[in-house]
């Protein structure tokens, strides 16, 4: 029997749809790690997009970005995020 991850993996990709799972899913392991300090905006191209409810939280989680992308890299086992973009309520 396979596992349902393996199914819908294969069957994404024979859809054409991997890429937008994959960003499902990174955006699933941000909003996880934000631990309600931002929303979690989208992800492409390696940018994941944030939104902050103001410049000082935004500030904040800049300064722990590299372990916020670090920490959803290894969620996902894979290093896809390369950045995050911020945006301001």
């Amino acid at each position: 029997m396979e596992k349902i991850g393996k199914i819908i993996t294969t069957h994404s990709v024979s859809k054409g749809i991997s890429k937008e799972l994959e960003a499902s899913r990174i955006c699933f392991y941000a909003k996880e790690a934000s631990i309600g300090e931002f929303d979690v905006i989208s992800f492409k191209g390696g940018v994941l997009t944030i939104l902050a409810e103001n410049p000082i939280v935004a500030q904040e989680i800049q300064m722990k970005s590299a372990e916020t992308i670090k920490k959803i890299n290894q969620k996902i086992g894979s290093d896809l995020v390369d950045r995050i973009r911020f945006e301001i309520r």
